[in-house]
């Protein structure tokens, strides 16, 4: 049984695919304006998603900025 949300909706589980357009609109943002720039509302702007898709995918916003930086180190480590 999924759970519920406070007003009796279903739970939506993550996506994938969402986080990674998160991420990768996060990512852009921090090297286009620097970490400063970085905001929730910025972010999903440039992804084209909701609040809600965001916090069924990152409990904060420090959240968001950590696994930012360890996919940015990842991407380094590539290269």
């Amino acid at each position: 049984m999924q759970p519920t949300n406070s007003a009796g909706r279903k739970k939506l589980d993550p996506d994938p695919r969402v986080r990674v357009e998160i991420l990768s609109a996060a990512s852009k943002l921090v090297r286009e304006e620097g970490v400063r720039a970085l905001s929730i509302a910025g972010v999903l702007t440039r992804a084209h998603l909701s609040t809600r898709a965001f916090y069924r995918h990152f409990d904060s916003k420090d959240q968001l900025v950590s696994a930012v930086f360890v996919e940015m180190a990842r991407v380094e480590k590539l290269r």
